[in-house]
């Protein structure tokens, strides 16, 4: 699986997950959400941050080879209460997966950094397509 962490520049979400199916054979997201974890400049976890679940989530996803699922992430990224730099995103695609960093992308240019204002994530389930 390939997978990318694309910040948004326009629209309702600050932010997309994106997995493709670079394999030979089809591939079962088997959690109807991504577990992800917001991750500071020295590798740990952001602490004080709350992530819940948002729209869609209809169980396990099914990709033939070369399909695409996304799911959409929201946090706040301004304001008086920044609670962190964020540096990377720690992912888990499937139930017990040990997970994989992501660098966040913006513009094709990958390693970038964004302020999480606010303690809460919402991470949609996964769509395909």
């Amino acid at each position: 699986m390939n997978t990318s962490f694309r910040l948004a520049t326009t629209g309702s979400v600050d932010g997309y997950l994106e997995v493709t199916n670079d394999g030979g054979n089809p591939c079962t997201l088997k959690s109807s959400y991504p577990t992800v974890e917001f991750m500071g400049r020295d590798g740990t976890g952001v602490s004080d941050v709350t992530y819940k679940q948002g729209s869609g989530g209809s169980g396990s996803v099914t990709l033939q080879p070369g399909e695409t699922a996304s799911s959409d992430v929201e946090w706040q990224a301004s304001g008086d209460q920044c609670v962190a730099r964020v540096w990377a995103l720690n992912l888990s695609l499937q139930p017990g997966e040990k997970p994989k960093s992501v660098d966040p992308v913006l513009n094709d240019q990958p390693g970038q950094v964004f302020d999480l204002c606010g303690h809460e994530v919402t991470v949609s389930g996964w769509q395909k397509g």
